[in-house]
C-alpha cells in the first residue's frame, strides 16, 4: 500500500523537470531568483547548445547548486540565441534511423565542426544582462 508520502520525491522535481525541458522563456528578474536554486529552461537550453563551449556547462538536472559548486554554470546566453543540437548532425538526412544505427561501426567524425569546417565555439560578453551571476 502506498501513501501520499511516497509520492513526494517525484511530485516536487517533476514539474520543475518538465518546465526545464520546454522552450519557455522566463522573465529575467524571476530567473535571477530561480537559477540560484533550480535549473531554469534557459540554463538547460544552454547545456544543449550547438556550441561546444556552451554544452560543456550547466550539467545539473534539478538543483543548480551543483554547477555553482563545480564552476560549470554558464548564464550569459540570451534565450533567442540558443540553438540546440550537434553541428555535424543538423541536417535531417544525416540522422535517419539506418544512419544512427550504423554510427557505432563507422569512423568517428568531428561532431563539433560546422559544415564549413570552423569550430563550434561562441565568444561571450561577461557584462551581458543575461549573465545572471551578478
Amino acid at each position: 500500500m502506498t501513501t501520499w508520502k511516497s509520492h513526494i520525491p517525484t511530485a516536487i522535481p517533476t514539474p520543475i523537470a518538465i518546465s526545464c525541458s520546454t522552450n519557455q522563456e522566463v522573465r529575467v528578474r524571476l530567473e535571477r531568483l530561480l537559477v540560484r536554486l533550480v535549473v531554469t529552461p534557459r540554463m538547460h537550453g544552454i547545456h544543449h547548445s550547438d556550441y561546444r563551449n556552451e554544452t560543456d556547462s550547466n550539467w545539473s538536472s534539478l538543483l543548480s547548486a551543483w554547477d555553482y559548486l563545480h564552476g560549470t554554470v554558464r548564464l550569459d546566453v540570451p534565450q533567442q540565441d540558443i540553438a540546440i543540437g550537434v553541428p555535424a548532425y543538423q541536417e535531417s538526412s544525416r540522422v535517419t534511423l539506418p544512419k544512427i544505427l550504423a554510427l557505432p561501426f563507422r569512423r568517428r567524425r568531428d561532431d563539433w565542426a560546422r559544415p564549413d569546417g570552423t569550430p563550434a565555439e561562441r565568444t561571450h560578453d561577461p557584462a551581458s544582462k543575461w549573465n545572471l551571476r551578478a
